[in-house]
C-alpha cells in the first residue's frame, strides 16, 4: 500500500502519467467555468441566431411516394392489371408488395430527398401529378411500381424544424467566440512571449 502511494515519486511514467491526468482536469474545469457554463442557448437567442442564418436551414427537394414491389414479373403484371381495373393502390401493397418492412406502411416511404435512394430519384423523375402511378419496371432484383403522393419543393426549415440544427450551430460558435475571448484575456493579463521559431526546432529534434 505505501509502495502505491509513492509510485509518483518513483515510476517516471506513473508520475507523468498524473501530471497529464491532473493537467487534464485542470483545463477541464476551466473549460466548464469559462466557456461552457456561460453557454445559455434560451429560445430567443436561438431565433435570432436562426433569423441572421437563416439560408442555412432549408430542405432538399422532397418526395412523398408509396411502391409496390416483386420479384416475378408475371406477379407485377398482375397488380398493375388490377391497378387499372381500379384497384386500391395501398390495399395492394399492404397485402403483396414483397417488402415485408413496407407492408404495415403500405408501401410508403414518407416525405424524403429525392436523392434519398434510387428509387426516390427514379420516382421523381417518373411522375409529376399526385396520385398517378408507373408501369412496372426493373429495380432492385425485381420489379416496382411506383405511386406519387407529394412533391415538396426545396424550401427554408422555420424555426421549429430546424430548431435541433440552430441549437447544435449556436453552442458550437459560441463556445469558440468564449474560448477566444477567455485566451486573449489571458494574453493581456500575463503577456506571455511567443517564440514560434523555438517550439519548431523542438519539434524537429523529436523527428
Amino acid at each position: 500500500a505505501v509502495e502505491a502511494l509513492n509510485r509518483d515519486r518513483t515510476d517516471k511514467d506513473f508520475s507523468n502519467l498524473m501530471d497529464d491526468y491532473r493537467n487534464g482536469i485542470y483545463v477541464f474545469k476551466l473549460q466548464d467555468d469559462e466557456v461552457w457554463s456561460k453557454i445559455n442557448p434560451d429560445s430567443s437567442k436561438l431565433y435570432d441566431y436562426y433569423l441572421n442564418s437563416k439560408d442555412k436551414y432549408v430542405w432538399p427537394d422532397r418526395i412523398n411516394f408509396s411502391e409496390i414491389y416483386s420479384k416475378n414479373d408475371s406477379l407485377i403484371n398482375v397488380y398493375y392489371n388490377d391497378l387499372q381495373s381500379g384497384a386500391d393502390f395501398d390495399s395492394l401493397a399492404s397485402r403483396y408488395t414483397e417488402r415485408a418492412s413496407m407492408q404495415q406502411k403500405a408501401g410508403n416511404y414518407g416525405l424524403v430527398a429525392v436523392d434519398f435512394s434510387p428509387l426516390a430519384t427514379k420516382t421523381n423523375e417518373l411522375l409529376s401529378d399526385v396520385g398517378s402511378y408507373s408501369k412496372p419496371f426493373p429495380y432492385s432484383g425485381g420489379y416496382s411500381i411506383v405511386k406519387l403522393i407529394r412533391k415538396d419543393p426545396s424550401h427554408p426549415k422555420t424555426f421549429e424544424e430546424a430548431k435541433a440544427e440552430v441549437s447544435g450551430a449556436y453552442q458550437e460558435a459560441e463556445s469558440k467566440r468564449l474560448e477566444q475571448n477567455y485566451i486573449e484575456s489571458l494574453k493581456k493579463r500575463y503577456d506571455p512571449q511567443l517564440y514560434y521559431d523555438k517550439l519548431e526546432e523542438a519539434f524537429k529534434d523529436t523527428e
